[in-house]
């Protein structure tokens, strides 16, 4: 009985990539954790605000797009909620992670945070950008760029801001 209800924990039958989509959210999100964590402990407002915001408006997409890796790579409904929530707690683990490690030393606040705007940064760049070298219309193109530029001035006036 209990194997029955369970069965969607078995990884049986799915791709390989699905596999390492629910791997590779694991670590983006302890890395989103340590950013929430390390802002936390600064106990000012305004850079809380700003990077609460910037991860939930990050992750409403990446969480959609990663429930289509996975409907593609065969893993049925009930299997992608639970691998999505499994990968989701790593954020809990990466905030307690940035917590503790800022409460016990202030100066690593700025270590941790460069490596995680460092990741950021990696993924934008590295990973996305070659991939729009290939997308076809002008229309895309501009709207795809807007959008990237519409984020950095976002993240530039939050700046101004603090």
């Amino acid at each position: 009985m209990f194997l029955a209800c369970c069965e969607f924990l078995t990884l049986r039958g799915t791709k390989s990539v699905g596999i390492l989509v629910v791997f590779s959210e694991i670590i983006h999100n302890i890395i989103d954790g340590i950013a929430i964590g390390v802002v936390f402990s600064s106990r000012k407002p305004t850079p809380i605000i700003s990077t609460v915001i910037a991860i939930i408006l990050h992750e409403i997409p990446k969480e959609l797009a990663d429930a289509g890796v996975l409907i593609h790579s065969n893993f049925g409904f009930w299997a992608i909620l639970f691998w999505n929530s499994m990968s989701n707690i790593g954020a809990i683990f990466g905030a307690i992670i940035g917590l503790a490690v800022s409460e016990i030393n202030k100066l690593s606040n700025f270590y941790l945070l460069s490596v995680t705007a460092g990741n950021f940064l990696y993924i934008s760049l590295a990973q996305l950008i070659p991939i729009l070298v290939h997308v076809k219309g002008k229309l895309i193109n501009f709207l795809i760029f807007t959008g990237i530029f519409l984020g950095i001035g976002i993240m530039y006036l939050i700046l101004l801001l603090e």
